[in-house]
């Protein structure tokens, strides 16, 4: 029986998972510095151990609203395509190890469209939709342009 280990996080009123091998780290609410002309997703940089990271609003991206501000914010850092980018999530929860039998498909129709959902699991508190960061993130019309923006502040 293979499992995976999921950081389990608050999005809205929803608990999301992500793979714990993609997390780079998870770090307290950091000062943000907003960027002109870049996508409302997108809350700004910050600077984590000498490095610029552009952080993004999950909450925006998967409900089209933005976090909820409150102290057990978190940001999560995440590596896509070679590059480390923060997503702020309203709370990070928990670590859980996940056997591959418990992870339930979402239905097709449902899923049509969403192509970044991995599926869905049961846990004691509730469900918990796990998601795939790298399909969510392509998803993004303006991503490659942020990215082409980073590079450009860091040289």
């Amino acid at each position: 029986m293979e499992s995976e280990k999921y950081v389990v996080f608050q999005a809205g009123k929803q608990q999301y998972g992500i793979p714990v091998s993609s997390v780079s780290s998870i770090e307290k609410m950091l000062d943000l510095t907003k960027l002109p002309q870049v996508p409302d997703y997108m809350s700004g940089i910050t600077n984590v151990r000498g490095k610029v990271i552009p952080v993004l609003d999950i909450a925006k991206i998967l409900f089209n609203q933005p976090f909820k501000k409150s102290n057990s914010n978190k940001i999560i850092l995440v590596n896509l395509n070679d590059s480390i980018v923060g997503i702020i999530v309203e709370d990070a929860k928990e670590i859980v190890d996940v056997l591959s039998e418990d992870i339930n498909e979402v239905n097709g129709l449902v899923t049509a469209n969403v192509t970044y959902l991995s599926g869905v699991i049961q846990t004691d508190t509730g469900f918990v939709t796990l998601l795939n960061l790298e399909k969510l993130v392509v998803n993004l019309g303006d991503i490659e342009s942020i990215r082409e923006q980073m590079e450009q502040l860091t040289t």
